[in-house]
């Protein structure tokens, strides 16, 4: 069974072991996110995701599935006075294609909805990341628009597709 809970600092390890894949990286688009990626690094995360939930500005949660870390989901740029944040994810690699990211997905804006009672939430991804666009379709978000040549990898650049959801949008 999937649950996903509030990040703590014993996720450490999981972290860096389940991130620290170059594939898995590149999806993310998050120049904040090095590879190889350490031990110390998940620390430093971890650090400033229980600043974020205490500030109320970020809220970070572990993934787990039968109690097992499998990865992170999180909600962002939380602007209160507009009653919005964007949500972003990942998944470790053995994992994917289990229907996991969907399940955390749902989680997720039922607490951005239930708890922090947002309006909107936002999300994006690489225009050729077909997984996470499903994931998102899935359950319910809209497609918004393309941002053209939006994130640059090396010397290629990436368009990147920005989808929502509404509370009143949102079927659990």
């Amino acid at each position: 069974m999937l649950k996903i809970r509030k990040i703590r600092k014993s996720d450490a390890e999981a972290i860096a072991k389940n991130i620290n894949d170059k594939e898995l990286i590149r999806r993310l688009a998050n120049p904040h996110i090095p590879y190889p990626y350490k031990l110390s690094d998940a620390r430093s995360f971890i650090a400033r995701a229980i600043w974020g939930w205490k500030k109320g500005t970020q809220y970070v949660f572990s993934i787990e599935v039968d109690g097992e870390f499998i990865g992170l989901i999180d909600l962002h740029d939380v602007d209160k006075r507009n009653k919005k944040a964007e949500v972003g994810a990942w998944i470790g690699r053995k994992y994917w294609g289990k229907g996991y990211g969907t399940e955390a997905l749902r989680q997720i804006l039922k607490f951005a909805f239930d708890k922090l009672k947002l309006h909107k939430v936002t999300g994006i991804a690489f225009e050729w990341n077909i997984a996470s666009r499903r994931i998102m379709e899935k359950v319910g978000f809209k497609y918004e628009g393309t941002l053209r040549d939006d994130y640059r990898i090396g010397n290629k650049w990436h368009n990147n597709v920005v989808y929502s959801i509404l509370r009143d949008e949102f079927k659990e």
